[in-house]
């Protein structure tokens, strides 16, 4: 028997199940279903690559109902859910934001769990709401010292946005999403190390959440009992794995705006760090710079924060021996962006990690950590002449319902065909939709 849930999960859980379409505005609509595109664009762009395989093996022989994107056999919720995650963090090409990735095991729980229970589009575009708000929220929680310790943001803290995500379309109490969200913090993990190799490890972590945020939400609807201090108890999730106290304001307080609103889109398929300057350094690679002409770059970037040092791989130096290592590394990406390289592309990545030129000029480059705001890239040429660029960057990185369209047109109809179409106008017009098994038909490998 359940017993009575009280401190922080209680308040955390309440405000959760307290989220209701008709108090959503219009922007924050938009952007729930420009989340679903940007998710759906990554997925169908890296379904081919070696880990989604490896993901997809492990399920073989799993029974449900439940689409896995592109395929025609399908898998229970929970495996469905945790093989679309994979695959939506294949390319590094995924928005960024409170849990790291949010997109990555929020948009497959709701899908999976929404098929499963024939939900319409509207409670799936509330329950994805539901899971950025509770990843924002978590993040801004949790002490400082977690994620310096090393705990990655995606599996660490994204299976409290899964878990939300997947018991808002489950229809959970208050008292049952609580204990979802305490179930969740037992079932936190992942570590950074497989992104200084390059293995495929942190690939795995997006299904992870996915996976471990059902597993919560099932065993909360099941009648599981949880501990009031699961998160803020002296052997609570906050003091495990901060070694402090984290800022219950911070879960429970009001806040401006929605968390979904402050997520950032990727331009570019690496890592999330790597962004602005990339944009920097592609600007001037539109000069046509050659290897040869280089003499030596300095990137500045500032020291903690976004476009900082603070993920593993990212400062380190040539050869890379993998497409994720060249992902991960902010001279790899620079240089590449700088020599006019289809950095856009994730083929790029996977094919010409070993580039030749770019390793060249890496091995001239320098990484400088500055008490700044942004980051810069000096360009010193073999004639004497410097090139520089630090203009802010940033906004740019705001998604957009039309960029969001132009890159699911992009990287989804190359696999969906004439599809696509169809599923654009799914999508947008998901409020309508009152089955969401409609559009998981469409995104199926059936015909």
């Amino acid at each position: 028997m359940q017993t009575q849930q009280r401190g922080l999960t209680r308040g955390f859980g309440r405000l959760l199940v307290n989220l209701s379409y008709e108090d959503l505005p219009v922007a924050v609509l938009e952007m729930a279903k420009s989340r679903i595109l940007d998710a759906l664009s990554v997925s169908y762009n890296g379904k081919t690559l070696p880990h989604c395989q490896v993901a997809l093996r492990s399920i073989r022989g799993s029974k449900g109902a439940c689409t896995i994107l592109g395929e025609k056999t399908k898998a229970a919720a929970a495996d469905a859910a945790f093989v679309n995650a994979v695959v939506g963090h294949s390319t590094l090409h995924e928005d960024f934001g409170g849990g790291g990735h949010p997109g990555t095991y929020i948009i497959p729980v709701a899908l999976a769990v929404g098929e499963e229970r024939g939900s319409a589009g509207k409670d799936v575009i509330t329950a994805v709401v539901t899971g950025y708000e509770a990843a924002a929220r978590i993040t801004q929680a949790v002490p400082p010292q977690m994620l310096a310790r090393g705990f990655r943001a995606v599996p660490a803290l994204g299976v409290f946005g899964a878990a939300a995500t997947a018991g808002k379309i489950m229809g959970l109490t208050d008292e049952q999403m609580a204990a979802a969200l305490d179930l969740a913090a037992n079932l936190a993990c992942g570590l950074y190390q497989g992104f200084c190799e390059g293995t495929m490890e942190g690939y795995f972590h997006a299904g992870f959440s996915a996976r471990n945020g059902i597993l919560a939400a099932d065993l909360a609807a099941a009648g599981a009992d949880t501990s009031f201090l699961t998160l803020d108890g002296p052997h609570g999730f906050f003091q495990t794995f901060g070694g402090a106290q984290g800022n219950p304001e911070a879960l429970l307080g009001a806040r401006e705006g929605f968390g979904i609103m402050d997520v950032l889109r990727k331009p570019f398929p690496a890592c999330a760090l790597n962004q602005e300057t990339m944009l920097l350094a592609a600007s001037l690679g539109r000069k046509s710079l050659s290897a040869g002409e280089i003499e030596k770059v300095i990137i500045r970037r500032p020291l903690a924060g976004l476009n900082s040092f603070d993920a593993p791989g990212v400062r380190s130096d040539p050869p890379y021996t993998n497409m994720l290592q060249a992902q991960m590394a902010a001279k790899f990406t620079v240089v590449a962006s700088l020599l006019g390289r289809p950095v856009e592309d994730v083929g790029y990545y996977r094919d010409s990690y070993g580039d030749p030129a770019v390793a060249a000029v890496a091995r001239r480059t320098e990484l400088v950590a500055e008490a700044r705001q942004g980051g810069a890239v000096e360009v010193y040429l073999t004639g004497g002449q410097k090139v520089e660029i630090s203009r802010d960057v940033a906004g740019e990185l705001k998604p957009s319902m039309d960029t969001m369209r132009e890159k699911f047109q992009h990287l989804a109809s190359a696999v969906l065909g004439s599809r696509s179409r169809e599923v654009l106008a799914a999508i947008t017009g998901l409020d309508r939709v009152h089955d969401i098994r409609e559009l998981s038909v469409l995104l199926s490998g059936e015909n």
